[in-house]
């Protein structure tokens, strides 16, 4: 590996590790989470829970709070979050310096979150929450074009 694809590995899983708190910061700026009202026009609320859970896919790590606390497993979940991140950053940065590939590594992870949203919606269309998914798929290629600047401009 050379130091200019090392450098490229090392700036994309910062910058994934650093976007791995978005869905952390959003579920503390609307907490506490609000579900919409039986029988009544959905609020949003289902947007928000599953925009969160499609930015922080390892919240579910946080039920360990029974066992260690509720700061102590929510902390373990970010880290989990941000590792989980910075490990795909890290795989991303191996082709970052050629925009067809990271282009197609964007198209990968995008084919994951729909993937995720099926699996929480039970594997049924007709519950997967489409706006959620289209904002998450929107807020994720920020790290790809952040990464592509980066990169792009290291190696001028």
């Amino acid at each position: 590996m050379t130091m200019t694809t090392r450098r490229c590995v090392l700036i994309t899983g910062a910058v994934f590790a650093l976007w791995a708190l978005a869905g952390p910061l959003l579920r503390l700026a609307t907490w506490p989470p609000s579900l919409p009202k039986p029988g009544g026009p959905e609020s949003g609320g289902d947007f928000l829970y599953d925009l969160v859970f499609l930015l922080w896919p390892t919240q579910s790590l946080a039920v360990i709070e029974a066992s260690v606390g509720t700061v102590m497993g929510v902390v373990i979940a970010v880290l989990a979050n941000v590792v989980l991140f910075a490990v795909i950053g890290m795989l991303i940065g191996t082709t970052a310096m050629h925009r067809s590939r990271l282009i197609a590594m964007y198209v990968g992870v995008a084919a994951l979150l729909t993937l995720l949203a099926s699996f929480a919606a039970g594997f049924s269309a007709s519950h997967v929450n489409f706006g959620a998914l289209i904002a998450a798929m929107f807020l994720y290629a920020i790290p790809f074009i952040v990464t592509t600047r980066l990169v792009h401009r290291a190696q001028a």
